[in-house]
């Protein structure tokens, strides 16, 4: 469902910026208060993501960047981003000798390149044992899990603002296919509606990674950041 795009609005929006990449993520939000145009909002207003494992993560530029890991505890906890640096970094006995259960590079089960093939294999055998073992049911289930993690956080930081409904906008890879699109866009949905408990589809629009990063050059000259049908304005 794409989200409402005039101008302005009676209600707050809340727009949260998923850049989810090959081995590192940021979130980002935008707030458009009620009654403001959304044209207006300049580039200045978008806030990132931070607060995540600071013993371990780098602490320059807040902290605005976490891993895409996650690990799969033998209790059924789950541990993603830079605390699983820090297991890694520490003499943690179960994560060393049960490394087929920490999944890294998971967005390229979404590639079909055959630069990617050899990875591919490796993550489907991966996948296979971890649904044979009972972490998982399907292979996607390891996106969907991250996203929830990773939610999760975000709204324990209350970066969501405490809105009940906020609207999303996440980037894709312009190769990508329409199966990769809808098993990313699907991960996703239900790691939103979990996190937020909501009853309806939430809004979300995509936006190809090309084009963010032209958007975000255009932003250099213009400050200003726009909201359109299926396209959404944002540094990548």
């Amino acid at each position: 469902m794409p989200p409402n795009t005039s101008d302005s609005s009676d209600l707050d929006r809340l727009f949260l910026i998923i850049d989810w990449g090959t081995t590192y993520g940021k979130m980002g939000r935008i707030h458009v208060p009620a009654g403001q145009d959304v044209n207006s909002i300049c580039k200045d207003n978008i806030h990132y993501l931070h607060g995540y494992d600071e013993d371990i993560c780098p602490n320059d530029k807040h902290n605005d960047f976490v891993p895409t890991h996650i690990y799969y505890g033998q209790d059924g906890d789950k541990s993603w981003g830079w605390s699983v640096s820090r297991l890694l970094s520490t003499f943690h006995e179960e994560i060393h000798q049960n490394g087929d259960r920490l999944v890294r590079l998971s967005k390229l089960m979404l590639d079909d390149t055959d630069a990617t093939l050899d990875v591919r294999n490796d993550l489907k055998k991966q996948l296979d044992g971890l649904i044979r073992d009972g972490y998982i049911h399907e292979q996607d289930d390891v996106m969907r899990d991250y996203f929830t993690e990773w939610f999760t956080f975000a709204k324990e930081q209350s970066f969501d603002m405490g809105m009940a409904c906020p609207e999303f906008v996440i980037s894709v890879p312009s190769d990508w296919g329409v199966t990769s699109c809808h098993r990313y866009y699907t991960a996703i949905v239900k790691a939103i509606v979990e996190v937020w408990n909501l009853q309806v589809p939430p809004s979300i629009t995509t936006v190809s990674e090309p084009e963010a990063a032209a958007s975000y050059c255009l932003s250099l000259k213009s400050t200003e950041i726009g909201v359109r049908q299926n396209t959404f304005l944002s540094p990548c």
